[in-house]
């Protein structure tokens, strides 16, 4: 009885859960003897199976670019192309199934031929209950591979969810030790928001230079490690000794450290470390100068810096929007890159801040009295 005849019947056939419906299966058949070739797909698609035919490799890849083939059985001798170059030709293709079909003192080309990925082989003349349960057998390990390919990808997915909500946890769990910082220092309540804003802003203009992304995490984290400077040091009403200076400056540095068991930010580390390096190599803590630092912490030393200079602080009152802007033009080149400067100073005009971020009390555009696009709100 053939498998057609046994599925009218009702049969279920072998397979379990991968069981293999010939009807659903597309066999190419690639054989230059069209005797054997002929009677080889006869007797398939009286087995149930869609078959298609080819007389040489090469007549065969040109079927294989315009079908949906789920299984190829081929010769290896073969004229105009051969079956191990045809096999050569197909390897990788995880959803094809490939037999080879070899004579008698073809064997040790059939081996070969497996070694370079084929699923089986058969021997001439072709015996079709091999024949069948080798097609058979091979569909299943297909599907088998296929099916365990679905569930690393399924897993890898999971997981990615899985560590995409823990990566978030982390990132807001950090984001909250930003916010402490902030609360205990009036002078500095909303810095990291603004400077986050500054900074997106630059590097949304610098096109695929910078990594608009990383720039908006490290303009949230670039203080963090200020949490370890004392509160004395960073409230003091009068000038920092050098001692007290030399504290302060550690905290890029801490800010990382706090951050080094988080994988995932690996990425902003650079930029925290180095967002008071200055163009002319007198900042810190590398003295790094130049195109030396990293693009995205320059562009993150201009939105601190201003930000800074328009906040009030315990040492000193804040400087208007056109004092600071003055201040960032005359650094140009010394403190600052003087490209990323130029571009701050022509884009703060026209700015507009999101909601819930807020400019410090009394700053405002410099052109707000004609066309206001930063609205200043009471905290």
């Amino acid at each position: 009885m053939t498998r057609s005849e046994e599925k009218k019947r009702g049969g279920n056939g072998r397979g379990g859960m991968f069981q293999v419906g010939p009807s659903d299966h597309t066999i190419l058949v690639v054989e230059d003897e069209e005797m054997i070739r002929e009677l080889v797909a006869e007797r398939l698609r009286l087995e149930g199976f869609r078959v298609l035919e080819a007389e040489n490799g090469k007549a065969a890849l040109s079927i294989l670019d315009r079908e949906k083939v789920d299984l190829l059985l081929t010769d290896i001798n073969m004229p105009v192309m051969n079956g191990i170059d045809l096999l050569k030709e197909v390897r990788g293709a995880q959803d094809l199934a490939v037999i080879v079909m070899s004579g008698q003192g073809d064997l040790e080309v059939a081996v070969f031929a497996m070694k370079a990925g084929a699923h089986d082989y058969i021997m001439k003349p072709v015996n079709f209950k091999i024949l069948i349960h080798t097609i058979e057998s091979a569909l299943k390990r297909k599907m088998m591979e296929q099916a365990l390919r679905d569930y690393q990808h399924n897993l890898e997915q999971k997981v990615a969810e899985q560590t995409k909500i823990i990566n978030e946890f982390y990132l807001r769990s950090v984001q909250s030790l930003v916010k402490a910082l902030e609360a205990k220092d009036e002078y500095t309540r909303g810095h990291s928001e603004r400077v986050t804003f500054y900074s997106v802003e630059i590097s949304k203009r610098l096109g695929g230079a910078v990594d608009v992304e990383r720039v908006r995490t490290a303009g949230v984290l670039h203080d963090l490690g200020k949490i370890g400077v004392p509160e004395s040091i960073l409230n003091k009403p009068s000038r920092l000794t050098d001692d007290e200076f030399e504290v302060v400056k550690k905290h890029p540095l801490l800010g990382v450290k706090i951050l080094e068991p988080i994988e995932f930010l690996r990425g902003v580390f650079p930029i925290i470390l180095h967002h008071h390096e200055r163009f002319d190599g007198r900042g810190y803590p590398s003295g790094l100068k130049g195109e030396k630092i990293p693009l995205e912490a320059r562009v993150i030393a201009v939105a601190d810096t201003f930000d800074a200079m328009t906040s009030t602080r315990a040492y000193r009152k804040a400087l208007s929007a056109e004092e600071a802007i003055a201040e960032i033009k005359r650094c140009s080149g010394t403190q600052f890159d003087p490209d990323i400067a130029r571009l701050f100073i022509d884009i703060y005009d026209s700015l507009t801040l999101p909601e819930g971020v807020h400019l410090p009390e009394g700053i405002s555009s410099p052109r707000a009295s004609e066309k206001p696009q930063i609205t200043v709100k009471e905290a």
